[in-house]
C-alpha cells in the first residue's frame, strides 16, 4: 500500500491565503458599515433635522433586506460558489454609502431608508458564503478557532467602524463641514476596493458535483430545482431543535445589539454630553477588549463549556447596558464598553460553534443562510422598539429594556439548553469537506 498523504489544513499554502484573504475581507466589510452608522445619525439629525424614529428605521432597513434575503444568498453560494456571491456583496454594498454621500438637503433624508436596505441586500450574501467557505476549508478540530478568528474579524471591523468613522468625520471639517460625505465616500472605497481585492485573489473552496451530460431544461424546471434545494435545507433546520433554539438566542442577542447600535452614539451625544473622539474612544476600547478576549474563548470554548461562556458573557453584557444610563464621566463610560466587548467575544465563538457543530452536510450555506434569517431579524426589531422607547418613554429606557430581555435569555439558556459534547458520536467523515479545491 502507498504511503497515504496527510490531510490539508492551514499549513498548505493555498489554504493560508485564502483563509487570510477572507478574514481580510470581512473585516473590511464590516468596517465599512460601522464607519458609515455614526455618521449618518450625527449627520442626518444635526444637519438635516431627522427624527431618531426616521434614523432607527433606516438603520433596521439594513438588517431587514439582510434578514429576508439571507437564505437565498446562502442558496446562492451553494449553487454557484463562495467567491462568486462574496465579490457580487461587496459590490453591492459599496454603492449604498456613496450614494448616501450625495444627499444633501433635508426633504431628501428619507432615501437613507432605501439606500440602507441597499446595503444589507450586498451584506445578506456575504456572511453565509464567508462561513460556509471556512467549513469548506477546515477539519472539525480547527473550525472552532477558525471560526473565532471570523467572527473575531467581524467583531473588529463593526468595533473599530465607529471609532475611525468619528475621528475621519472631524479630520474632515466636522459634522457640519463636509466631513460626513467625505466619512461616506471612504467607506464606499474601501468596500469597494475589498470586492477587486476578494475577485482577482480570492480561490473557490466548494466542491462541485461531477457534471452530467448536458440536457435541454427549461428555465421553469431550473427554478422549481432551486426551491426544492431551497425547502430541503429549511425543512432540515426547522426539524432541528437544538439548532432551533441556538437561532432563538442569536436572535435575542442581535435584538439587543439593535437597541444599542441605534440610540447608543445619540444618547452619548445628547445626554451624556461627550465629545465625538470621546464617544470613538468607547467603540474602540469595545472593539479592542473583545480582540483580547473572542480567539482564547473560541479556542478553549469547548473546555471550559460553551453554555457557561455563553452566559457569562450574556451576564457581562447586560451589567454594562443597565449601568450605561448612570454614567456621569468618559472614564464611566469606557469601562462600560470594555465590559460589552468582552462579554460579546465570549458569547460568539461558543454559539457559532454550537450551531456549525449541528449543521447538515449538504447546503451548509443554506442553512446558515436560515440561522442567519432568524437571528438577523433581532436586528431589525432592535432599532424600531429602541427609537420609540428614546422618543416615547425616555432616553434611559432602550438600555433597561436591552438588560432586562438579556437577563431573561441569559436564564433561559441556563436552565433549558444543554451543552452537548457529542463530538465521539460524529463520524469524522461527516464533519471534515475539503480543504482546499485545486483547480483541475
Amino acid at each position: 500500500m502507498g504511503k497515504r498523504s496527510k490531510p490539508l489544513g492551514l499549513r498548505n499554502i493555498h489554504v493560508n491565503r485564502n483563509y487570510a484573504l477572507l478574514l481580510v475581507t470581512i473585516f473590511a466589510a464590516e468596517l465599512g458599515y460601522g464607519i458609515v452608522i455614526p455618521a449618518l445619525q450625527l449627520y442626518s439629525i444635526k444637519i438635516l433635522g431627522a427624527s431618531v424614529r426616521l434614523v432607527g428605521l433606516a438603520i433596521a432597513a439594513f438588517p431587514f433586506t439582510n434578514t429576508f434575503l439571507k437564505i437565498f444568498g446562502g442558496s446562492l453560494a451553494d449553487r454557484h460558489g463562495r467567491r462568486l456571491m462574496i465579490v457580487i456583496g461587496l459590490a453591492i454594498s459599496c454603492l449604498s454609502p456613496f450614494l448616501i454621500s450625495l444627499i444633501t438637503v433635508p426633504w431628501l433624508v428619507w432615501l437613507y431608508i432605501p439606500l440602507r436596505a441597499l446595503d444589507g441586500t450586498g451584506n445578506s450574501v456575504i456572511w453565509p458564503a464567508a462561513n460556509a467557505m471556512v467549513t469548506d476549508m477546515m477539519g472539525r478540530k480547527r473550525r472552532d478557532a477558525a471560526l473565532g478568528m471570523l467572527n473575531l474579524s467581524f467583531a473588529l471591523g463593526s468595533g473599530i467602524g465607529p471609532a475611525i468613522g468619528l475621528y475621519l468625520m472631524d479630520w474632515f471639517g466636522g459634522v457640519g463641514g463636509g466631513g460626513a460625505r467625505w466619512t461616506f465616500l471612504s467607506a464606499s472605497m474601501l468596500i469597494g476596493l475589498t470586492a477587486l481585492l476578494s475577485f482577482l485573489f480570492m480561490r473557490e473552496t466548494l466542491r462541485r458535483q461531477r457534471r452530467e451530460p448536458r440536457v435541454s431544461r427549461g428555465r421553469s424546471e431550473a427554478v422549481h430545482n432551486w426551491w426544492r434545494e431551497l425547502g430541503q435545507a429549511l425543512s432540515a433546520l426547522y426539524k432541528n431543535k437544538r439548532l432551533m433554539a441556538l437561532s432563538l438566542q442569536g436572535f435575542i442577542n442581535m435584538f439587543i445589539v439593535g437597541i444599542n447600535t441605534s440610540v447608543l452614539v445619540i444618547y452619548a451625544d445628547q445626554v451624556l454630553r461627550l465629545q465625538t473622539y470621546q464617544i470613538g474612544y468607547g467603540f474602540l476600547f469595545l472593539s479592542l477588549s473583545t480582540i483580547l478576549c473572542v480567539y482564547p474563548a473560541g479556542r478553549y470554548a469547548e473546555r471550559i463549556g460553551r453554555k457557561y461562556l455563553m452566559i457569562l458573557g450574556m451576564f457581562l453584557v447586560s451589567s454594562a447596558t443597565v449601568m450605561l444610563p448612570f454614567t456621569t464621566r468618559a472614564g464611566f463610560y469606557y469601562t462600560m464598553m470594555i465590559m460589552s466587548g468582552t462579554g460579546v467575544a465570549l458569547i460568539l465563538p461558543s454559539w457559532m460553534s454550537l450551531s456549525v457543530e449541528n449543521m447538515p452536510l449538504r447546503g451548509r450555506a443554506t442553512v446558515l443562510g436560515g440561522v442567519g434569517t432568524i437571528t438577523s431579524f433581532g436586528l431589525v426589531v432592535g432599532p424600531l422598539v429602541a427609537s420609540y422607547l428614546y422618543e416615547g418613554v425616555a432616553p434611559q429606557a432602550p438600555f433597561f429594556f436591552a438588560g432586562a430581555l438579556i437577563t431573561a435569555n441569559a436564564l433561559f439558556i441556563t436552565y433549558v439548553f444543554r451543552d452537548h459534547h457529542e463530538r465521539d458520536r460524529y463520524k469524522k467523515s461527516e464533519y471534515r469537506l475539503p480543504y482546499y479545491i485545486p483547480k483541475e
